[in-house]
This record gives C-alpha cells, sequence and structure tokens, in this order.
C-alpha cells in the first residue's frame, strides 16, 4: 500500500493528512496520465481518495467518508487496472471495519481476495483475508478469524511490509476480548504500543487505550484479573481519559466519540 500518501495519516495528524490528500486529488484532476490496462501500479488519485475516505471517517464525518470512497473506486473503475481496483477494494473493507459493520466488510474483503487471487497479487490477498478474519472473528468465528489476522501479521513482519501493523493488533486484541482469550489480549495491545512508539504510527493509538481499558475490565468481571475491582476500574478510568485527550488531540473524533461511550458505561 502506498505509504507516502498515508503518511500524515499514520502519525495520527489527521487535519494535515486531509489537506494533503485534497491537494493531491485536486492536482491530479490536472493532469491524468494515461496507464496501460495492465498496469500493477498505484494511481495517485485513487490513493489519495481512498486514503481521504479513511481520514474522514475517523474525522466524524461518516457521510463524507463512504461518499469519498465511493469516488475512489469509481476512480479505479475508470483507470481499470487491476492494483487500483483492488487498492480501493481493500480500502473500502478497512473503512466499513472502523464503522465496524461487519457483515460488509466481509464482503468487501471477499472481494478484495478474489481480485488479488486473480491478479497474483499476494501481499492484497493477504490483507483482504486480514480484514476477513477481523470480520470474521467480531461476528463469532472467533478460531478462524484469529487464526487468519496472525498469519498476517507474521507475513508482513517476514517481508518488513509493517504500515498499519498497530491497527492490526488492535484488531487481534479485540477478537482476543470477545474470545476470552484474555493473556492473548494483553501481548497483543503490548505488541502495538511497542510499534507505536518504534514508528510513531499514533492513527489508532486512541483506539488501542480504548481496547487495553475494555479488556482489563472484561478480565475482572470474569474473574481472571490480578487487581481488585476497584483498582481495575481506576485503571481503566485513567485509559479511557488518555484516549479521549489524545484522540481530540488528533481531531479523531471517531474515536473520541466511542471512548467516551465506553467511559459513560464505567460509570
Amino acid at each position: 500500500m502506498s505509504g507516502n500518501i498515508l503518511c500524515r495519516f499514520f502519525l495520527g495528524e489527521l487535519a494535515q493528512a486531509r489537506e494533503n490528500l485534497e491537494k493531491a486529488i485536486a492536482l491530479c484532476q490536472q493532469h491524468q496520465p494515461k496507464l496501460d490496462h495492465f498496469t500493477y501500479t498505484s494511481n495517485v488519485e485513487v490513493d489519495a481518495r481512498s486514503a481521504l475516505g479513511w481520514t474522514l471517517e475517523l474525522m466524524g464525518m461518516p457521510e463524507q467518508a463512504l461518499a469519498m470512497s465511493r469516488r475512489a473506486l469509481g476512480a479505479a473503475e475508470e483507470f481499470a487496472t487491476a492494483h487500483d481496483v483492488i487498492y480501493a477494494t481493500y480500502f473500502t473493507a478497512v473503512l466499513y471495519g472502523f464503522r465496524q459493520e461487519w457483515d460488509t466488510t466481509a464482503n468487501w474483503s471477499r472481494r478484495t481476495i478474489e481480485l488479488a487471487t486473480e491478479h497474483g497479487l499476494p501481499y492484497c490477498q493477504l490483507m483482504g483475508s486480514n480484514m476477513l478474519g477481523a470480520a470474521m472473528a467480531q461476528m463469532g468465528q472467533h478460531e478462524a478469524g484469529l487464526t487468519m489476522m496472525h498469519q498476517a501479521i507474521q507475513t508482513s513482519v517476514a517481508i518488513g511490509t509493517e504500515a498499519g501493523l498497530s491497527g492490526m493488533y488492535l484488531m487481534i486484541a479485540e477478537a482476543c476480548r470477545l474470545a476470552g482469550e484474555f493473556r492473548a489480549g494483553d501481548d497483543a495491545i503490548n505488541d502495538a504500543f511497542a510499534f507505536v512508539k518504534l514508528k510513531d504510527e499514533h492513527a489508532w493509538e486512541p483506539e488501542l487505550l480504548r481496547a487495553k481499558a475494555e479488556l482489563n475490565l472484561e478480565q475482572h468481571r470474569n474473574g481472571r484479573g490480578a487487581k481488585g475491582s476497584r483498582t481495575s476500574e481506576k485503571d481503566a478510568e485513567e485509559n479511557f481519559l488518555k484516549s479521549i485527550e489524545l484522540a481530540r488531540s488528533q481531531g479523531a473524533r471517531k474515536w473520541e466519540l466511542r471512548t467516551t461511550v465506553s467511559l459513560a458505561r464505567l460509570y
């Protein structure tokens, strides 16, 4: 996937990411390159519109995000290159994952896998499988979904393509919480924060703080935690508040709202 286009997004600098992506789109509209039908390289407009869809979603603009995703898909179909269509399809799958619309996420993920398999793009196939695994886990198929996600992470690390890894660990942690695999969930959260520190990939950090708090609370509700109930709730509250503060600083209204709801449930 196109790291340069997503750089500001990964850093959690959403307003700057939006500005840069909108500029890139405007420049593309002034000059459209002619690409061969079988080209396997990215078109900047498709990349930018796809990334802008993610950015708008996290900024709390869901309708604009969906509209931008549709325009990315339309641009990809217009250029009719294999990579563009697969790229926009995968980004749409992730967008619906952000929205927690898991059935739709699964459908777009399967489409990504089908296209990537047809055109011989194994990394795109792997990323589609990762999102399909996340959707399956959220819909109750925990073991199968976690297996797919773990495979995606192992392969990504092995080949050195690690952008977005903190988000991948986040989805594993959330699936582990649902499956009652709390130790594995803790490991995923710790791995994610280590990656955030190593690579400055802060886009998912507010969600990681929320997920850490939720995981901690769930362990204690199930009698699996080491600390007392009051201490557990205090730790969770601190992580919820950190999440909200960080989300506000990033302009990530989606993460802020999600954590605010979790904090309200705690009270």
